[in-house]
């Protein structure tokens, strides 16, 4: 979990958009929105794609998506 959120923090600063996690022992919970906005932003959805990539770079496992 550590490595993931390392990596994570690293492209939330690249891509100046950053989510709210809740992290134990091995299992991490990531809420994706924008503040400023009711709707899905374009770097809400860039974000996720990036948290897809990083997870499949390291295998780890989705275990849960939910849309709002």
């Amino acid at each position: 979990a550590c490595t993931f959120l390392n990596k994570l923090f690293e492209e939330n600063k690249k891509l100046d958009h950053h989510c709210k996690y809740i992290s134990d022992y091995n299992k991490i919970k990531i809420k994706i929105y924008t503040h400023t906005s009711k709707d899905v932003t374009e770097k809400d959805i860039q974000l996720a794609q990036i948290i897809d990539d990083i997870l499949k770079c390291h295998n780890h496992q989705i275990i849960e998506k939910n849309q709002k």
